[in-house]
């Protein structure tokens, strides 16, 4: 059979194989799982952030 979902990582979705996936059944490790990304988006857009003033900064001189 196959699964529609999401790929909680990245946020890609589509139908998955049930060999190939787990379902998340734990409130708390999905709960968990989400502060995880939650937070690696937001660093990861500081990151940008911060190279992008850098970028103009840079091209300003």
């Amino acid at each position: 059979g196959w699964f529609e979902g999401e790929r909680i990582r990245d946020g890609v979705q589509g139908w998955f194989p049930c060999s190939h996936v787990r379902e998340i059944v734990n409130s708390h490790v999905i709960a968990r799982n989400l502060r995880q990304r939650y937070r690696l988006l937001m660093l990861s857009r500081q990151y940008l952030e911060e190279q992008y003033k850098a970028q103009v900064a840079q091209s300003k001189k």
